[in-house]
């Protein structure tokens, strides 16, 4: 009963003290999918140029969809594995291209 009460205490104030709790370590992969995955979206809208190693506009968005599709997939068990991981080696080739 008293970890119920001081378990989102302790959690809050790790989180304001190391910038994580502990709720936020134990499953860092859907934690960082969850703060990943809006913004992607909000980028992918309003984006307004792309990299230099990119073909077109056009191909840039389709980079783009594919990364968000595998965000919001993640944690999804009848999910296309070999698609799902090209999105995320797209965001990991790309993270640096990711500004407006």
């Amino acid at each position: 009963m008293m970890y119920k009460i001081f378990h989102p205490i302790k959690n809050l104030y790790l989180r304001l003290t190391r910038g994580a709790g502990c709720c936020d370590v134990y499953n860092l992969d859907s934690y960082l999918v969850e703060r990943i995955l809006k913004p992607l979206k909000v980028f992918r809208a309003e984006v307004c140029s792309y990299p230099s190693n990119v073909e077109s506009f056009r191909e840039w968005k389709k980079i783009l969809d594919k990364m968000i599709w595998s965000f919001e997939n993640y944690e999804k068990d009848d999910v296309d594995n070999e698609r799902l991981q090209e999105g995320l080696e797209l965001f990991g080739k790309y993270f640096q291209s990711l500004w407006k």
